[in-house]
């Protein structure tokens, strides 16, 4: 801020003094103000700009080292139009620079300002519709000809609401009628009847508008029917202009002709009819509860069916895709029997080969159901088979039929098949999610499909071994070790140990409930891993103490010291290497219990020294440093005294152990021991002497707190 004040104020002086003859002092703060605007640092810091530049219309001429309110507004939206100018596509920063100086020109300009946001505007819409224009060149292009190509791109003659805040930016005149015209056209060169239907209804109304009356001419050149062609006609009288009247009667003419001609027998192409894709209940046999109206047919194809019924040439596979959207069962009942009456379905029960093109849904359950129905024809009574859910009927002729793969299997286990087709992710979760069985053939398509699709067949090991340890899911022992030894889980996932281990403590661990499945859980480990390593001390105390819960024994902190607590000092020794090794919290579960042992209480005798030494990892200065923070001076030596007489009489105590204590005792009782007066000599002339025997202990008990 203040190099840039210094600046501005040297500009200045020098426009006003030796150059005043070459410059104006405005024209110097214009070029200061250039300057300032450059700089990337602007944005985080806006009051730059009022260095130069009067941001307060109220202001104005107070400060003559600033830019009059006029020529300030010029200098910002003359730098936004720049910034506009030189930006390439929507996520280009330029824009967002070219935006944040209109909106400070606001305040002083909010008129011009705001024509630029609105063409900022109209710009970051038109490149979010998929406009491959450059900023600028979208600004300079008639406005009608940039609605029309927008609306042209891909499906966006789809996305009417934002075609017309689109247009409304480009400042069309009539821009509903213009912008749902061009939609219209749009969707009428797409054969979406659907939108074409919803746009004809709003357009009608405008009157005198060139593109409408351009929208009327190519519905009455078209095969299509969408509407009601008397409303097209008056439309396209009340849009004609003088010039092209003559015309447009001729092309109603025309255009009533062929309908005329049309409607005596008229054939549908089966391209032009939309397949279904749901399953459409009948609305005479299915029940009310499940009756779902969402799923009638639209009013396009109620219309189309309707013509068809009356006019129409009997195409069979026309009305089958037709009848599909008022009821998937007529029209299932219907492919059925014609295929019985054609006599395509094979005694063996093949699958009938038919393509995409010829199919009257799009729905893959009913497109199973029908195979389904045709698999058990000859297989199944009759009435039987109508009485079989779908379900079963699907899931059993795929079993019997090995043409069937796994990907044609996913819906049996409720998987979402177009989904799994193409959503990567959700292939990916739901192969391992299959994983996850009992089922034989369940994990055996999960390893084809993850094959197929190059998914590592450990994860599926790994989500299969999950499953079957997760007591949520009461699978017996016996058959966890069948299905494990059978699926050969350890083999493979021993091949990535580490992975292995993490996802056994992660994913395993919490959902165990009982010491058995915890003590079958440690089995899983390699043998130099914690868990493998304490099995044997961990089954041994939950053998003969019925209560101990050896989960918590491996998770809890304080359950733990408390069972610590309890084992007598002979199996104790024992166990407490055992104990150090459980992570996390061995460590501080044997020095909680080493805190306790060292005094104990009335249930339970102070432990042997060696087992606290033992319980402070066999550490000879913790021990000694635990005795001393925890006893009183006297207690201590009291403690050390007795310790000494213990350790001595206890096997395999080690030897740095006993002379630690023993020295340690011994200086606490010299440093007790008043000595004798000493008689005075040249180097002591006064005749006493310290405290202490030598400078050792002396030191020693300097280190040691007060009591």
């Amino acid at each position: 801020m203040e190099d840039w004040t210094s600046l501005r104020d040297d500009v200045y002086d020098m426009a006003n003094g030796i150059y005043g003859d070459l410059v104006t002092t405005e024209e110097a703060l214009e070029l200061v103000a250039g300057e300032i605007l450059e700089d990337e640092r602007i944005g985080s810091h806006p009051e730059l700009m009022e260095l130069v530049l009067t941001l307060n219309p109220r202001a104005e001429h107070q400060d003559p080292k600033k830019l009059s309110v006029a020529k300030s507004a010029e200098v910002l939206l003359s730098k936004s139009d720049e910034l506009m100018s030189e930006a390439t596509q929507r996520s280009d920063p330029l824009l967002g620079k070219s935006r944040f100086f209109a909106v400070a020109a606001r305040p002083i300009s909010p008129k011009k300002s705001k024509e630029k946001l609105d063409w900022l505007d109209a710009i970051d819409a038109a490149l979010e519709l998929g406009c491959t224009m450059m900023p600028i060149a979208i600004k300079l292009s008639d406005h009608d000809t940039l609605l029309r190509d927008v609306v042209r791109l891909g499906s966006n003659y789809k996305q009417g609401k934002k075609i017309l805040s689109f247009a409304k930016q480009l400042n069309i005149d009539t821009p509903i009628a213009t912008a749902l015209s061009y939609c219209a056209l749009a969707a009428l060169r797409s054969n979406d009847a659907v939108y074409l239907s919803k746009y004809i209804g709003e357009v009608m109304k405008a009157k005198g508008v060139p593109v409408v009356h351009q929208l009327c001419m190519k519905i009455m050149e078209s095969p299509h029917v969408p509407t009601d062609m008397e409303d097209v006609y008056s439309c396209a009288i009340n849009n004609c202009s003088e010039e092209n009247l003559l015309e447009t009667i001729n092309a109603i003419s025309g255009s009533e002709k062929r309908l005329d001609s049309g409607r005596r027998v008229r054939e549908f192409r089966l391209e032009d009819v939309p397949i279904s894709e749901d399953v459409v209940g009948d609305p005479m046999y299915t029940p009310l509860k499940l009756y779902n109206p969402k799923k009638e047919a639209t009013d396009d194809v109620r219309q189309k069916l309707t013509y068809f019924e009356s006019y129409g040439k009997r195409d069979t596979e026309v009305f089958k895709r037709l009848i599909a959207h008022e009821s998937s069962t007529i029209a299932l009942w219907f492919s059925l029997f014609e295929k019985k009456n054609s006599g395509e379905n094979s005694e063996s029960g093949a699958q009938d080969s038919e393509s995409p093109q010829d199919s009257w849904t799009k729905n893959d359950k009913l497109k199973r159901y029908e195979r389904g129905l045709r698999f058990f024809e000859n297989r199944i009574p009759l009435p039987v088979l109508i009485t079989a859910p779908a379900s079963s009927i699907i899931k059993e002729a795929n079993r019997g039929d090995a043409s069937i793969t796994a990907v044609d299997r996913i819906e049996d286990y409720g998987c979402d098949k177009s989904r799994f087709i193409g959503d990567a992710q959700y292939r990916t979760e739901t192969i391992i999610g299959l994983a996850g069985t009992e089922n034989e053939q369940i994990f055996a398509d999960a390893l084809e499909l993850a094959s197929k699709y190059g998914i590592d067949e450990w994860q599926l090991h790994m989500a299969s071994l999950e499953y079957l340890l997760d007591p949520s899911y009461n699978v017996s022992r016996n058959d966890v070790k069948t299905i494990m030894k059978s699926r050969k889980h350890l083999s493979k996932l021993r091949g990535k140990p580490e992975e292995f281990h993490s996802r056994l403590r992660t994913m395993v661990l919490p959902t165990l409930e009982t010491n058995e499945q915890f003590l079958a859980y440690t089995s899983l480990f390699a043998e130099n891993e914690p868990e493998k390593r304490a099995a044997e001390t961990l089954k041994e105390i939950v053998s003969k103490r019925k209560n101990t819960e050896a989960i918590r024994m491996w998770t809890d902190l304080k359950y733990l010291s408390s069972i610590i607590n309890t084992i007598p000092d002979g199996k104790l020794r024992t166990f407490i290497p055992t104990f150090l090794l459980i992570p996390r919290i061995g460590v501080k579960a044997c020095e909680l219990s080493a805190e306790f042992l060292l005094d104990g209480d009335e249930t339970r005798p102070p432990s042997n020294p060696f087992i606290v030494f033992l319980l402070m990892r066999s550490n000879v200065e913790e021990f000694l440093d635990l005795v001393a923070n925890k006893k009183s001076r006297d207690d201590e030596i009291a403690y050390l005294d007795r310790a000494v007489l213990l350790l001595e009489n206890t096997p395999k105590v080690p030897e740095n152990l006993k002379e630690a204590v023993k020295t340690r005792v011994e200086r606490m009782h010299r440093a007790t021991v008043t000595p004798p007066p000493e008689t005075p000599t040249a180097s002591n002339p006064s005749g006493f002497s310290s405290f202490f025997s030598n400078s050792d202990d002396n030191t020693g008990m300097m280190k040691r707190r007060k009591n």
